[in-house]
Parts: C-alpha cells; structure tokens; sequence
C-alpha cells in the first residue's frame, strides 16, 4: 500500500506555502541584493568536484539568490532556478538575465521532463511543504543519467 500524498491544490497546503512564501519575501529575503553570498569559494570548489561540463543544463530548487547558480553561469552552464521567494528570484533575474528562473514551491516545478543534467538542492529539502513530492518532481525534470546533488543540514525536520 503506498502512502497517500497531500493535496497541494488544498486550502490547507496553500496557506501553509503562502506563509512561508510571506516570511521569505518579509523576512529572509527582505533586502536581497546581488554579491557575494559568503558561499562562493564553497560554490566554487564544488563546481569543480562535480567536473560539470560547458552546455549543462543546471537546476537548483530554493535557489535563493543564486550564489551557486552564478557561480555555473560563469562557466558556461545553462542554468535555472527555482525558489519561493519573488525577490530571491528578482535578484537571480538580474545577475544572470539568461538564466530561467521562477517564483513558486518546488512541489510543482513549471518545468519539461527530462532536461536537467544536474539537479540540486542545497539545504532546503527539510523545509518544504511536501519534501517527498519536490524529489519527485526533481527527478521527473532530470535527464536519465542526471547527477542529483541534495544537501540536508537538517535531516531531522525531514
């Protein structure tokens, strides 16, 4: 018997991604501007340990302000993002105007099948809404023989 999965089109779902939606852009998110995250020497090293290759297509759901993302952009991936919040998502817009970014959960990724050839997710999986779901849609968006990269620093919310 497989679990049942939750209702993301339930009042209860969308009141739970508006708030969380509404502290990211109020608080978390407030002033986002572009520059230097603190994490680009980490972002650095680890686009070099993956060996990503020029043209990958690279997907990072709760993107944030696109620290990482800036960092693959520069070396020549294709990049996209997705996060909650419109003025993480407003910053990734401007640093990287190529780039294909979107403002909503990762439950739903307004993504094709198949196209990622990298797919991460860098410390966030435990806070969202329906964490099995967005790995799910993770892995729908990814090409076969994607790599997946997801780092949970908090494994017990999980």
């Amino acid at each position: 018997m497989s679990a049942k999965q939750p209702d993301l089109s339930s009042p209860e779902t969308d009141i739970d991604i508006r708030e969380i939606k509404t502290f990211y852009d109020s608080v978390y998110h407030a002033n986002a501007q572009a520059g230097n995250s603190g994490n680009d020497g980490h972002y650095r090293r680890l686009f070099r340990k993956l060996r990503i290759q020029k043209d990958s297509q690279i997907l990072d759901v709760a993107c944030g302000t696109g620290g990482w993302l800036k960092v693959c952009s520069d070396n020549a991936a294709t990049v996209s993002g997705i996060d909650l919040s419109d003025n993480a998502i407003n910053v990734c817009k401007e640093v990287m105007p190529q780039g294909s970014f979107y403002a909503q959960p990762a439950e739903t990724l307004p993504l094709d099948d198949g196209v990622f050839n990298l797919v991460t997710c860098l410390g966030s999986l435990e806070h969202f809404v329906d964490p099995v779901n967005s790995l799910r849609e993770m892995v729908r968006v990814a090409k076969p023989d994607a790599a997946f990269v997801i780092l949970v620093p908090n494994k017990d919310f999980l």
